[in-house]
């Protein structure tokens, strides 16, 4: 349900709240024209990006190298030094191409004289894939100890962290390098007192562009799959891709890949990198067209495929087009490859993405100033999602086997993470990643797009909505036996608001593998969301 704070942009009853003065400000607005009240008092809270790079060899498997990045907030719950976020690690080298965990962190850092820091903290996720989910579970834990040399724009760490594998032979304690880059979260709330404006030259204006794509991928004659055969059809990829601007002609393509077809279900690719784009045919195009070229690097492998130590690089020519304000079409051709595997191929690119402008605080602004003063509601407003965590019980189908003859277990349990938006009062599209962590199904993984419509249709109920939803995505690993590696669920459930900003949700449904898979299973899932507000120009 909405955040009842924030005026959500699809809410006009909020919007008109908040254009709409009244009488008495307006005539304190004569007395004092440069003051107003209802505006947006902002924050912003410290946060950072955390890289690390370490070395690992795994007993029976082979060795290899982890690279991690971690999206972490600062002193959350205003508790100086406690530090929370998401993230996850992926095989980059050597014999684990394939193996990915994705997860949650949580630690604590304490400042030390010269400008140093020590940090105690853990991941805990789900992976697997590669050799190394043979007969795991897909839980992952990875508690560290770090020392950290600090500077204003960077800092340089050394970690001691000992990632293991639940079920597996999996338990490795290792020494990694890492960089953390500090960045600023701009948040805030509705303000209710009279403030002075905050100018619009103290702003700037971001472009992220959040995409729902799709690829299709022709291997090369050459390619062949980890077994030796070859590659008989393409390869049918589902995935989210986020374009972030860096300048006018620039800007930091990201992406996250799963097979939906082509026989390699488990296949994940993560990948980030540079590109550059500039206007094509604006004087000829209706709404101008955009030329893009992007370069990237990063993590690829499953799904039988040869990627080898699973470093990747894929390389992008396309055209963007705007059909709405805030809308794009998306096409493009591509390149891809596995320098330390067997998979070379080329390929298409569609999508269909959702563009409007960020704000942030300029470089130049005096955040001293921020207690005095407040955005007018009619420069911007807060862009509100619900995160949340999710955990899930599979039941399979009596009778199915797994794709290598073997049982499932009674029950299957993943975790995940997902992020959910409303259109409207009733309607809402979501993104949800979940991974197995218990089951013997280690490895197993999916990434779905849904969508949601609740209502409250019982007043007894207080701040209670029932909800319908569908979701449809890529799914494998594990040797569940999702064929294509196309899914979809149906659930029904109930969602209750405990606090203003807070949801638990509590869902049953059907789970069913599309195409040529024949796994089915009955689900028992509960979760809980926080909302999360971006700052976005209102035009």
């Amino acid at each position: 349900m909405p955040l009842q704070d924030w005026p959500h942009p699809a809410d006009s009853r909020g919007v008109s709240i908040l254009l709409n003065v009244g009488t008495a400000a307006a005539c304190a607005a004569l007395m004092a024209p440069s003051a107003f009240a209802q505006g947006y008092q902002l924050e912003e809270v410290p946060a950072r990006w955390r890289f690390s790079l370490e070395s690992i060899d795994v007993n029976g498997v082979g060795d290899g190298s982890l690279l991690g990045v971690q999206y972490e907030l600062m002193d959350v719950f205003d508790t100086p030094g406690l530090f929370a976020g998401l993230g996850g690690y992926g095989s980059m080298t050597g014999d684990l191409g394939g193996f990915f965990a994705g997860g949650l962190n949580l630690g604590w850092r304490q400042s030390l004289a010269e400008r140093f820091a020590v940090e105690a903290g853990a991941f805990v996720g789900a992976g697997g894939g590669g050799a190394a989910a043979v007969g795991a579970s897909g839980l992952v834990l990875r508690p560290f100890i770090a020392l950290e040399h600090t500077s204003e724009n960077y800092g340089l760490r050394l970690e001691l962290a000992n990632t293991s594998l639940a079920g597996a032979d999996f338990n490795e304690v290792a020494l990694s390098l890492g960089l953390t880059l500090p960045v600023r979260f701009l948040s805030g709330h509705q303000r209710s007192s009279w403030a002075d404006p905050i100018s619009i030259s103290a702003l700037d204006f971001e472009r992220w562009e959040l995409e729902s794509a799709v690829a299709f991928l022709d291997p090369t004659s050459g390619s062949q799959r980890r077994d030796g055969t070859t590659f008989g059809d393409g390869l049918s990829l589902g995935g989210i891709k986020l374009n972030a601007d860096l300048s006018d002609s620039s800007h930091i393509p990201i992406e996250a890949w799963g097979a939906v077809g082509g026989g390699t279900s488990g296949y994940r690719a993560l990948m980030a990198g540079y590109g550059l784009h500039g206007p094509l045919l604006s004087s000829v195009v209706p709404g101008g067209l955009q030329w893009e070229l992007e370069l990237l690097g990063g993590l690829a492998g499953g799904g039988n495929t040869d990627t080898g130590g699973g470093l990747a690089f894929e390389a992008n020519a396309g055209v963007r087009a705007r059909f709405a304000a805030n809308w794009t079409a998306h096409v493009a051709l591509s390149y891809f490859d596995a320098p330390t595997g067997d998979l070379t191929a080329t390929g298409l690119q569609l999508g269909l993405a959702w563009d409007p402008r960020m704000l942030s605080l300029g470089s130049s602004y005096d955040r001293s100033r921020l207690a005095t003063e407040a955005l007018p509601p009619s420069e911007g407003l807060f862009d509100v999602w619900q995160m949340g965590t999710a955990y899930k019980i599979y039941r399979p189908r009596a009778g199915k086997l797994k794709s290598d003859g073997a049982k499932y277990a009674s029950s299957l349990h993943l975790a995940g993470l997902s992020a959910e938006r409303h259109i409207n009062e009733f309607f809402s599209v979501l993104v949800r990643a979940f991974g197995a962590v218990e089951g013997n199904v280690g490895g197993y993984s999916e990434g779905l797009a849904g969508m949601r419509l609740a209502a409250s249709p019982f007043d007894f109920l207080g701040n209670t909505e029932l909800y319908l939803e569908y979701d449809i995505g890529a799914a494998g690993g594990g040797a569940v036996n999702v064929g294509s590696g196309l899914i979809h669920q149906t659930t029904a459930g109930l969602a209750w608001s405990p606090w203003t900003g807070v949801e638990v949700g509590f869902g049953i449904g059907r789970m069913n593998a599309r195409l040529s898979g024949d796994f089915s299973a009955s689900v028992i899932e509960a979760g809980v969301s926080f909302d999360v507000a971006r700052l976005i120009a209102r035009n």
